[in-house]
């Protein structure tokens, strides 16, 4: 196990740097975002061609992680690509100093490689411990992460078709999942990685596996998911009864007008 958290580890280190060389190159920090998913599958297809013995359960897990990261990539590549990213680039850097390109390479493309393994380590538990039998636990680990899939994937379609109307401009989303989460795409990220995680539980110190979704939710419910979205929806006029009548993150249905917090 130790010389395939080496290997995965190094490989992320190589395509980090080769994503920030490319990030000076093209004067795009989105990179790393579109990334995210397809480095995941890399080092989940290699620990699965390395160490995998065609059972399975590694055989599903390997799919399950390669269909989100590439469903991922590819939303994030259609998203981002209208948007005017470079000249905020030049700005930021010229503001910040020369050495404000290290410093970033540290401080988000070195941190995120880091927090990129520990997500991927129920994978590669999965991959590297022979378990040929299928239980009850990998049923229930599929439910899970379908449903957090089908969560993220029709929240950020609905999120898509709705920015892409121009009477849409400047309102917010409010029908379909996101009346029952004002972040139903980051539960549905969340929930997967529950899933995949529960995969791990039956092998040989499975408990550690729990190290990737508590990981994903924390992220997500307080460092870079909720916090920055909920900031910036701060000054939008319909915030505050949205606010009122939506949940946070789990789903639930609306609350009444009735019904004040």
């Amino acid at each position: 196990m130790v010389q395939l958290i080496t290997l995965s580890a190094l490989g992320v280190l190589f395509l980090m740097v080769s994503l920030f060389v490319l990030s000076l190159l093209l004067h795009r920090d989105s990179v790393v975002d579109i990334a995210w998913g397809p480095i995941i599958v890399f080092i989940s297809l290699l620990s699965f061609f390395l160490h995998g013995r065609g059972e399975p359960r590694q055989i599903l897990v390997t799919l399950l992680v390669s269909l989100w990261g590439t469903r991922l990539a590819l939303y994030l590549l259609l998203r981002n690509q209208s948007r005017e990213e470079e000249t905020g680039y030049r700005q930021e850097c010229e503001r910040r100093g020369p050495l404000f390109p290290l410093r970033k390479f540290f401080q988000v493309y070195l941190l995120q490689g880091v927090l990129l393994l520990v997500i991927v380590f129920p994978v590669l538990m999965v991959n590297h411990f022979s378990r040929p039998d299928l239980l009850f636990t990998d049923l229930f680990a599929l439910s899970v992460w379908t449903v957090g899939f089908l969560f993220e994937v029709v929240a950020d379609r609905q999120l898509y078709r709705f920015k892409r109307e121009p009477r849409n401009y400047g309102k917010l989303l409010q029908s379909g999942l996101w009346s029952l989460s004002r972040h139903p795409n980051y539960f549905g990220e969340a929930l997967l990685w529950w899933g995949i995680a529960a995969f791990a539980w039956p092998l040989p110190g499975g408990w550690n596996a729990l190290a990737s979704p508590l990981l994903v939710t924390f992220l997500l419910l307080c460092v870079s998911g909720v916090p920055v979205l909920e900031d910036k929806w701060q000054s939008h006029p319909d915030f505050p009864e949205y606010r009122r009548r939506t949940s946070l993150f789990f789903p639930k249905p609306p609350r009444s007008r009735r019904n004040r917090e």
